[in-house]
């Protein structure tokens, strides 16, 4: 049937006229259209436009495309924020664990140093008490020399008297 064709057999068949059927259906469209529109979410990422000649299945499909994708940004942004936010508390901990080693390498060089006096000292009592050693062998040995020659002496002379 051609529309003229519908438009006869409507107005046969009801005796109403089919264009005012028509208005009154364009009527009932522009109602739900406008009760429905604060229900849904008519803005749209500033970086995307409406092209008019789209249906309202791909409006509304691009629109709920569109608004998932933006989230998604939103939480990839908020990631990075958080990233940065982490890096700095990392940044703060590893200044702070820096200036402890810096403190611990002061004090661990200055026990290196205690420690090589301590072993220097070492070395001296070592050296003296070697040097008192040898002296007291030496003076030992010449006793020992001196009273062997004595006793030679003491028996040389009993020998001879």
């Amino acid at each position: 049937m051609s529309n003229g064709n519908v438009t006869e057999f409507h107005q046969r068949r009801h005796g109403e006229p089919v264009d005012e059927l028509m208005a009154l259906g364009g009527q009932v469209e522009e109602e739900i259209r406008r009760a429905v529109a604060p229900m849904r979410s008519s803005s749209v990422p500033p970086y995307v436009e409406h092209d008019p000649q789209v249906d309202d299945v791909g409006r509304l499909s691009s629109e709920a495309l569109a608004a998932s994708y933006e989230a998604s940004a939103k939480r990839i942004e908020a990631m990075g924020e958080s990233i940065i936010s982490e890096m700095r508390e990392v940044r703060k901990t590893v200044l702070s664990m820096l200036k402890e080693a810096e403190r611990v390498e002061q004090e661990t060089e200055e026990a290196v140093r205690a420690v090589a006096a301590a072993a220097e000292v070492y070395r001296s009592q070592a050296k003296e008490l070697f040097t008192h050693i040898q002296r007291h062998a030496m003076l030992a040995a010449e006793v020992r020399k001196t009273a062997a020659d004595m006793t030679a002496r003491v028996r040389g002379e009993q020998g001879h008297g």
